[in-house]
């Protein structure tokens, strides 16, 4: 049979004219950004910014149940299950029946039923979403077509499509041309025309459409039939110029990204208490760098660098994925991030490619770098423990760096300099060398004493490379957060310039950054009061358990080979100096402790303390000149304090070091004469101030004793009137 199929869009041109403020604030905004909220399956607690107003897009704009609205509508005429004919006008309706997705496709309501039967046999779809979709790109792909067909003509401004050239990349607004009308099609949806028209109340492009398609737009120019290319009309708003077009195309795409980092958070949020299963589909981008997740009621992209074992899963899930995906949400630097895991897939590829190991046998710089091992941490799929398995006792032999890094434990010194002259770029110096030679004794705890600035950090990282060389593991602890954000930042840097291959951990108390699993060589930077609660809490009590009575429950502390403690002396600080205590007796024996401290008193009985605690050796390496400057000294004296100058009286450096200069402090301040002259100013200054206190006080009981009724000051005349 026939019938007539109207496909109805609220007309917004008609009620917000071109060149209105309006019309100029929906311009700068572009498009409607919206959000769901912590329900990542629903639009409980979500929320939109509208490119138009609150009132208007919700309300007198809208196509409200039963309130009579203008519209613009698409006939579509069906003969025998096809579309025949089409055509639009501007209408009046009135909606009469508000409906959902879930509502339409359900059987509860017959008119529902029939219309659905019928968009079924058009679009060759079942589902709901489905067919509400076929009828707006019909809207929008017709439309298209009647303003390329009034391009033509020369009747009207040129409207803007929706333009994608390659499927694999994103869609633009491109203005209409007639030139190169044949070069605008849709790739993805397969169309030679396409247009965004079908919601002009989110929309910026949809309203100009309308506006255009209702000639209330004006050409800049305008190819008359007889007259040739004229200026167009200035009635009306203009047309959109070439920067107007591309500031909307940036626009969009900032909403797109804000869409897409929303929808990833949500869905993260609501993972965050436990892993969430899916059956769904996953199809993975062609350059590996991003995932699409299809859940339930929206698709998700993850950024592959958020995925757990990243080069196995983008090499799978290249020509799509259908089956069971865990996602998992963390926090990560306060933000809920997403992350997704896929059973089995890790069985698909070698260790090493799963793991990102380069041929040198650690993580390579381009491998996890752009994948999972990025931002990676312990909360992801399984743990530390998901992939250490994969390594061997004979991969810790394995170099791990290019020349200079020391690549296997070195016990020959000379060697050692050498090697570790290399890694720093220039020849260590005296301090650093003594250093050196204790850190390669590994039954030996050094204690490295220094004024600031004269190479501790560099002794630190000797330590950490002849721990990675053991095939063991490093920590890092600093007395506060900052400073362990700071070392984090310089050990990342020293790791990738020097050319060292290894990864480096954070934890704070409010910032966890992890390595990636499976890690062999890791450095972990934490505060002082961390890695003392993970000693303590992995105490077992049981003598002669494995690691000098620890039960190594805490993977953080599992292959520990060396603890660089900077800033040592904090443990004579009344507050806190028991966290070092602890931290030092709770130590396993079988790990190397490097002290480092700038100020600390009595080092040699420190050290000697230490011995006794843990029950070996140590030995202390001191350097006491400074390579930075240290001035002890004051301002001069003179009337004007601005005018003082800085007076040094003790240098570290410069001919006079190391001589406090008497005459330079005894000038500071002021002589017995300054000093009388000084005193007898002030004596003046206070007489002078007692006497006109006194006066102002006789004249205020003077003037209270007149207001009493009582006679007028002695003097006082008063002017009388």
């Amino acid at each position: 049979g026939k019938c007539r199929i109207g496909i109805h869009v609220a007309d917004v041109a008609s009620r917000v004219p071109a060149g209105s403020a309006l019309f100029g604030w929906a311009k700068l905004r572009a498009s409607s950004a919206y959000h769901h909220g912590p329900h990542a399956d629903s639009d409980e607690g979500g929320g939109s910014v509208p490119m138009l107003p609150p009132t208007l897009a919700h309300g007198a704009l809208s196509l409200a149940e039963n309130q009579p609205r203008p519209a613009v509508t698409v006939w579509l005429d069906v003969e025998d299950g096809k579309v025949v004919r089409r055509s639009h006008a501007r209408t009046l309706i009135t909606n009469k029946c508000a409906t959902t997705y879930s509502a339409f496709g359900s059987d509860v309501f017959p008119r529902f039923a029939r219309a659905r039967v019928l968009l079924q046999q058009l679009a060759g779809t079942d589902a709901a979403e489905e067919l509400v979709a076929w009828t707006m790109i019909e809207y929008n792909s017709y439309l298209a077509s009647a303003m390329a067909e009034a391009a033509k003509l020369g009747t009207a401004a040129a409207g803007l499509l929706r333009v994608q050239d390659d499927p694999d990349k994103a869609a633009t607004y491109q203005a209409i041309s007639v030139a190169n009308l044949a070069q605008q099609g849709h790739a993805r949806l397969g169309l030679s025309l396409y247009s965004h028209m079908s919601s002009p109340i989110r929309r910026f492009a949809d309203l100009y459409n309308q506006h255009v398609l209702f000639g209330s737009i004006r050409a800049l120019q305008i190819a008359h039939p007889v007259l040739g290319v004229v200026e167009g009309a200035s009635e009306g708003g203009a047309e959109m110029d070439a920067d107007g077009l591309a500031a909307m195309n940036a626009r969009c795409d900032e909403v797109k990204r804000y869409h897409s980092v929303s929808d990833a958070m949500s869905l993260a949020y609501a993972c965050r208490g436990k892993p969430r299963s899916f059956f769904t589909s996953v199809e993975g981008s062609d350059d590996g760098k991003s995932l699409v997740v299809y859940t339930a009621s929206r698709r998700v992209r993850v950024q592959l660098r958020d995925t757990y074992f990243a080069a196995a899963i983008a090499a799978h899930l290249a020509q799509g994925f259908e089956g069971q995906v865990e996602l998992c949400g963390v926090l990560k630097s306060g933000r809920t991030q997403l992350r997704v895991r896929i059973p089995g897939v890790t069985e698909l590829a070698p260790r090493r490619e799963i793991l990102g190991v380069d041929d040198m046998g650690g993580f390579g710089h381009d491998g996890p770098r752009d994948a999972a091992a990025e931002a990676m941490g312990t909360e992801a799929a399984g743990g530390r423990g998901g992939a250490e398995e994969f390594w061997e006792e004979e991969d810790f032999n394995v170099p791990t760096g290019d020349g200079g890094v020391l690549i296997q434990p070195v016990e020959d010194f000379d060697d050692a300099v050498e090697i570790a002259g290399n890694v720093m770029g220039y020849p260590i110096d005296d301090f650093q060398r003594r250093s050196l030679a204790v850190i390669l004794k590994k039954e030996s705890d050094l204690l490295a004493m220094a004024p600031t600035g004269s190479g501790k950090t560099a002794v630190a990282l000797l330590a950490i490379l002849q721990a990675f060389a053991r095939g063991k593991r490093a920590i890092y602890t600093s007395p506060i957060k900052a400073l362990s954000n700071q070392k984090y930042a310089e050990f990342k840097e020293w790791f990738r310039t020097k050319g060292v291959n290894g990864e480096v951990s954070l934890l704070t108390g409010d910032i966890k950054i992890r390595a990636p699993p499976g890690t062999k060589n890791e450095l972990m930077i934490c505060t002082s009061e961390i890695l003392r609660n993970k000693l303590v809490k992995s105490l077992s009590g049981q003598p002669g358990a494995e690691a000098g009575g620890m039960n190594m429950e805490d993977p953080d502390l599992e292959r520990l080979g060396c603890v660089v403690s900077d800033e040592v002396h904090y443990i004579n600080d009344p507050e806190r100096g028991a966290v070092w205590e602890e931290t030092i007796v709770h130590l396993p024996q079988s790990v190397q402790l490097v002290a480092l401290s700038a100020t600390l008193r009595s080092p040699q009985d420190f050290v000697d303390w230490i011995a006794s605690a843990r029950g070996r050796p140590g030995e202390v390496v001191r350097r006491t000149d400074r390579h930075v400057p240290l001035y002890v000294g004051g301002l001069s004296y003179t009337p004007d304090p601005a005018d003082s100058e800085f007076v040094a009286l003790f240098e570290t450096h410069g001919d006079r070091a190391g001589t406090f200069d008497q005459s330079k402090f005894k000038a500071l301040f002021p002589t017995a004469e300054d000093v009388a002259r000084q005193r007898e100013e002030t004596k003046a200054a206070n007489i002078a101030n007692n006497q006109m206190r006194t006066g102002r006080n006789a004249e205020l009981a003077a003037n209270a004793e007149v207001r009493r009724g009582g006679p007028p000051p002695k003097g006082g005349g008063g002017g009388g009137g």
